[in-house]
C-alpha cells in the first residue's frame, strides 16, 4: 500500500512553527481517532464533543497553547499539518482493502476536521466549576 500510495502527487509541506513539538500530538491523537468511531460507521454527521476537543487539545499541546475559540478559528493551526495527499492516499486504500473494518484512522480524522469546520471551531470546551 505504501507504493500505491506514494502514486499520489507529492505534497506541499506545511512551513514549521518555532515552538511546535511535531511528537507531542501522537498520544492525544490515537484518541481522538478512537472516539468518533461508531459515529463514522453509523454515517453520523460531524460534530463537536469529546473526540473533537481531544483532536484539538493534542495540536495545542504541540504548540503551548490553550485550546480556546481563537485556537480553534485559526484552521492553519489544526488543519495545516493533517494535509498530506500521500497519507490521504493511504487511508483510502486501507478502506478498499478492509471495508468491513472499523472506520480507518484516516475516515476518523477527516470527520473530525470537518466537525472542526462545520461550526465547532469557535467553541472550545467548557470548564466545570466544582
Amino acid at each position: 500500500m505504501h507504493a500505491l500510495a506514494r502514486t499520489a502527487p507529492a505534497p506541499a509541506l506545511p512551513a514549521r512553527d518555532a515552538g511546535c513539538d511535531p511528537v507531542a500530538p501522537y498520544g492525544g491523537l490515537g484518541v481522538a481517532h478512537e472516539l468518533p468511531a461508531a459515529a463514522v460507521a453509523a454515517g453520523r454527521a460531524p460534530a463537536p464533543g469529546p473526540a473533537l476537543d481531544a483532536l484539538v487539545a493534542a495540536h495545542a499541546e504541540a504548540q503551548h497553547a490553550r485550546d480556546s475559540g481563537e485556537f480553534r478559528r485559526r484552521p492553519r493551526t489544526v488543519l495545516a499539518r493533517t494535509t498530506d495527499r500521500v497519507v490521504d492516499r493511504y487511508w483510502q486504500l486501507a478502506a478498499a482493502v478492509a471495508p468491513a473494518a472499523p472506520p480507518t484512522t484516516g475516515e476518523a480524522h477527516d470527520w473530525l476536521c470537518a466537525a472542526l469546520r462545520t461550526g465547532s471551531e469557535g467553541a472550545a470546551p467548557r470548564v466545570k466549576n466544582g
